[in-house]
């Protein structure tokens, strides 16, 4: 939603609902004209979704790491077969 009006990025902004990336994005051109009560509005709205990035990147990263502590131990499953079935091709000869 892009704003038309100085009148219109204020409404937006006294609205109580979380603003959208794209809202966020859309007021950037605003900024200059913002009174500080708006831009203190903006700045509050750009923390809740700095946060809320944060939370996704660490929820990622936490499924990452369950992942590959998974394969890590695949991994060493099959090294220690390998191990094994090299170790006993050498002692049947």
């Amino acid at each position: 939603m892009s704003f038309h009006s100085d009148q219109e990025m204020r409404t937006r902004l006294q609205n109580t609902a979380p603003l959208t990336r794209e809202e966020v994005k859309d007021l950037f051109p605003w900024i200059r004209g913002m009174l500080e009560g708006d831009l203190r509005i903006l700045q509050a709205h750009i923390a809740l979704l700095t946060m809320q990035c944060l939370d996704e990147n660490k929820e990622a990263i936490e499924r990452f790491n369950r992942s590959s502590t998974r394969l890590t131990w695949a991994i060493i499953a099959l090294t220690l077969v390998y191990t094994a079935v090299a170790i006993w091709q050498l002692v049947r000869t």
